[in-house]
């Protein structure tokens, strides 16, 4: 059985679902941008002072104590970049079923795109907070802002406070040390950022092609298996 040509009025409801989809998309990539960029930004203004989270025993504290900003403004920016990627990634696997129930052309790159949105969840996700190991939890009744750095090492994008507090003056030397921390606050957020855009470069791809805004380029190679004209 074959399929028949699609009529006008359902070509036109699919070129507004598309479109709804690209602004989400686009809106979507801004956001989680933004948050990345905005946890870097206080990791920097930490690490050089400009909010000082250590002070002297005989110093006088500000009215406003920049610990107590970061202590509810990194968990705020990693939920919302974590929640707003899930939904990226819905709007992506939306992207590419409607595409594929259309037959629009281009749902190889909305398929891509969507695959690269699950690894930016995997990079986001603040895996330091539940890969800390019993040893290290802080006793009953105490308030320790180490119990966020985990045995195991391996981490998300997204920071969390207690690390921050702990380890935001790390050394710039040895070369070893200031490579893990700069990797880890500025290095690692860059490459959720670079997964980002991958994202956004083969969504967009994908709805030029399904709205033909652009052309599909299809490669023909000659035959030689003796069927060929």
């Amino acid at each position: 059985m074959t399929r028949g040509p699609i009529p006008l009025a359902v070509k036109a409801d699919y070129a507004d679902a598309l479109t709804t989809l690209r602004r989400s998309m686009r809106l979507l990539v801004l956001l989680v941008l933004a948050l990345l960029a905005g946890q870097v930004t206080l990791f920097l203004l930490a690490r050089f002072d400009v909010l000082r989270l250590v002070y002297p025993p005989d110093a006088a504290r500000p009215a406003v104590d920049a610990a107590d900003v970061l202590r509810y403004a990194l968990p705020v920016t990693s939920f919302l970049a974590i929640m707003l990627a899930a939904v990226l990634a819905a709007v992506t696997l939306l992207l590419t079923m409607s595409m594929l129930t259309g037959r629009l052309m281009g749902v190889s790159h909305a398929t891509s795109a969507f695959l690269w949105t699950v690894v930016l969840l995997v990079v986001l996700f603040p895996w330091q907070s539940v890969l800390v190991s019993e040893d290290r939890a802080a006793p009953p009744g105490s308030v320790a802002v180490a119990v966020d750095r985990p045995a195991v090492k391996w981490f998300g994008a997204t920071v969390t406070f207690g690390e921050v507090m702990a380890d935001h003056k790390f050394a710039n030397s040895p070369l070893p040390e200031a490579v893990r921390g700069w990797g880890r606050y500025v290095g690692w957020p860059g490459l959720a950022v670079l997964v980002l855009l991958v994202v956004r470069v083969k969504g967009s791809r994908a709805l030029r092609y399904a709205l033909g805004e652009a052309d599909v380029h299809v490669e023909l190679t000659e035959r030689t298996d003796g069927f060929g004209a």
